[in-house]
C-alpha cells in the first residue's frame, strides 16, 4: 500500500431527517435520488443516514420496494459498488432492519460509536436527548421491540399496504398539524447540545452526530467535542460533509444540497 493511500482522507458524506413522501407527491424526492447518485460517483468513503429519512418506512414489507423503486435500485448499485451505508434508525423508519440486510447496510437500532481514520463517532438519531420528556422513551421501547416486530411480521403484505400504511401516513399527518416541523420545546437548541457533549464524554467520541431536534448544529462544544445535526429537510434540504485525515483530525461542513449537488 502507498503511502499516498494510507494518507487519503476518510469522507462521509450525512444526510438526516429528510421526511420524504412517495416519489409522486414529494418535490423533494429526486434532490434526494440525485445526491445518493452524486454520492456512488463520488469519492466519498460512507453515507451516514441519521433516521427519519422517510417519513413513514415500517415494516420488512416487500411492498415499500414497489412504493420506492428507485431507491432500492440505488441501493442495489451502491452496494454492487463497495460504498458504506450507516443507516440510524429514527421514529419514523424502523423495524426495517431485515429489509435491508441484502443491501449490507449497517443498520443501527439506537445509538454506535464507529472509528474511521482514528477518530471515534457517536451516531444516533437523538429521539432519546429531551429527559423532560418522560413518555417517548417509553414509546421509542415500543417501536424498537421484539413485540411490535413479531407483530409486524403476522400481518400480510396486502393488509400492510392498504390498511396499515394509509393509517400510518395519516398518523404522521396528524401528528405532523401539532408538532409543526422544529421542537415546541423553546430550549431544544441547549438541550440537544448538553446531550451531545454527554453521550461524547460518556462514549470517549470526539464527534457527536444527532437528528431529530431539526434544529442545524455544526459546533464546538466543551471537552473539544464536536456536534453535528443537520436539522430537517422539512425545513431546509441540506448536506453534511466529514473529511476524516489519517491522523484522526477532521473537519465537518454543511452545504445547501442544490449548492453541493452543483460543486
Amino acid at each position: 500500500m502507498s503511502a499516498e493511500t494510507i494518507a487519503k482522507p476518510y469522507k462521509i458524506l450525512v444526510l438526516s431527517d429528510l421526511h420524504l413522501r412517495s416519489p409522486e407527491s414529494d418535490q423533494r424526492y429526486q434532490k434526494f435520488l440525485d445526491v445518493l447518485k452524486k454520492f456512488e460517483e463520488s469519492s466519498y468513503d460512507e453515507l451516514f443516514l441519521m433516521g427519519d429519512v422517510f417519513d413513514i418506512l415500517i415494516g420488512p414489507f416487500q411492498f415499500w420496494k414497489r412504493l420506492h423503486p428507485e431507491f432500492f435500485t440505488l441501493l442495489h448499485s451502491l452496494k454492487k459498488n463497495k460504498k458504506n451505508i450507516s443507516w440510524v434508525q429514527g421514529n419514523h423508519d424502523f423495524q426495517i432492519g431485515s429489509l435491508l440486510e441484502e443491501f449490507k447496510i449497517n443498520w443501527i437500532e439506537q445509538d454506535v460509536v464507529l472509528e474511521r481514520n482514528q477518530l471515534k463517532i457517536y451516531l444516533a438519531h437523538g429521539d432519546l436527548a429531551d429527559w423532560t420528556d418522560k413518555l417517548h422513551p417509553l414509546w421509542r421501547k415500543l417501536l424498537t421491540s421484539q413485540f411490535l416486530k413479531w407483530l409486524l411480521g403476522q400481518l400480510s403484505e396486502n393488509f400492510a399496504e392498504k390498511r396499515f400504511y394509509p393509517f400510518a401516513l395519516k398518523a404522521s399527518s396528524a401528528s405532523r398539524r401539532v408538532s409543526g416541523t422544529t421542537p415546541r420545546d423553546p430550549n431544544a437548541d441547549e438541550t440537544f447540545k448538553k446531550y451531545a457533549l454527554k453521550m461524547g464524554t460518556q462514549n470517549k467520541a470526539s464527534l457527536v452526530l444527532l437528528g431529530h431536534s431539526h434544529l442545524t448544529e455544526n459546533t464546538l462544544l466543551e471537552k473539544k467535542i464536536h456536534y453535528l445535526n443537520l436539522g430537517s429537510w422539512l425545513n431546509e434540504p441540506l448536506v453534511g460533509i466529514i473529511e476524516i485525515q489519517s491522523s484522526g483530525q477532521f473537519e465537518t461542513k454543511v452545504f445547501p444540497v442544490e449548492t453541493w449537488l452543483s460543486a
